[in-house]
């Protein structure tokens, strides 16, 4: 285990023991979270895996994160969280979601703990001679050395593709000096270390998906990547079905052919060459149908996630039988 992750399981045993006492200390019996009997299950395990299995296990007794972490106990069983979460790091090393579990329930901690005027507590446990060892495992040294960064280009008229201005402060185009004739895109965290590059053009899902985990982002703009998961979760199914609505028209409505009359035909046309006026019902039928896939399947996601069902799930022949006569067509 890396030594900055062991510092932060140190903070975060030392701030869950200091949560404001107006915080319940439930009994172990009738705890929500009871982390000193924690074990994932072994369906899930099989079927994601095991820190999938864990991660899983952790949201159940958490609760939903989207507008952060909430801490409703206190006590043994929520200080136990720390055991759990050390045990299976060491057990599933590198695992960025596990990490992250251990990064939130001490900002939430921490939360806590300043919205009741208490001062934080001090990392006692933490050996400042292994703090400044954490520090040269990722210098913030430069790598600017080996660039050079190509022009800005302005976008011209009102063709092409749109400029995205979040795109330009997480990434720029650029050379390698070893190859000047490659344009390549580099991080925008190079100046403080980020050695992190991409084949030109860019690819949003890839530097947005880099950008979550550079930490060197922050020493840019701390609000950089709470940006990029706020562009994230516009772009996500819950954010497509959100951001739309639903046509359902009142009256199914089906294109109307009029027949020209005598006083409607020029002397340079007959009825037949005259133009009819196009139905809007075809392309409202397309958007709508669209529309209901962004909202079935997001439905189907919830289903899954919310309703404990094993996404292997979905590659069953019953499954896809079901949506067949579901959907004939």
């Amino acid at each position: 285990m890396q030594q900055h992750l062991k510092d932060q399981l140190v903070e975060l045993r030392q701030c869950l023991e200091a949560l404001p006492t107006d915080i319940p200390v439930p009994r172990a019996m009738e705890s929500k979270y009871k982390f000193s009997d924690f074990s994932p299950d072994a369906e899930w395990a099989a079927d994601i895996g095991e820190a999938g299995a864990v991660n899983r296990e952790l949201e159940i007794r958490f609760g939903n994160r989207v507008d952060g972490l909430k801490l409703i106990e206190r006590g043994p069983e929520t200080e136990a969280v720390v055991d759990v979460l050390e045990t299976w790091i060491k057990k599933c090393p590198g695992d960025i979601i596990l990490e992250k579990w251990v990064d939130d329930i001490l900002k939430a901690a921490q939360g806590v703990i300043l919205a009741a005027g208490q001062a934080l507590p001090s990392a006692n446990g933490a050996k400042p001679s292994k703090k400044k060892k954490s520090k040269t495992v990722e210098p913030d040294v430069s790598v600017m050395h080996l660039y050079t960064d190509a022009e800005r280009v302005p976008a011209k008229g009102k063709g092409g593709a749109k400029v995205d201005p979040l795109m330009d402060l997480l990434s720029v185009n650029t050379y390698l000096k070893s190859d000047p004739k490659k344009m390549i895109v580099r991080c925008a965290g190079a100046a403080y270390g980020c050695a992190t590059t991409w084949a030109a053009p860019r690819w949003k899902t890839r530097v947005f998906g880099h950008a979550l985990q550079c930490g060197k982002l922050d020493k840019i703009d701390s609000t950089l990547r709470d940006c990029v998961r706020t562009a994230m979760s516009k772009e996500s199914l819950g954010g497509r079905v959100e951001g739309q609505s639903l046509p359902v028209p009142s009256v199914e409505c089906e294109p109307v052919d009029v027949t020209p009359t005598s006083s409607m035909v020029s002397l340079r046309g007959t009825p037949s060459a005259l133009l009819k006026q196009k139905s809007i019902y075809p392309s409202q039928r397309k958007a709508r149908i669209a529309a209901l896939k962004d909202q079935l399947d997001f439905d189907v996601l919830k289903l899954i996630c919310i309703g404990g069902i094993p996404p292997t799930k979905v590659d069953s022949k019953e499954w896809k039988t079901m949506w067949k006569h579901g959907n004939p067509d």
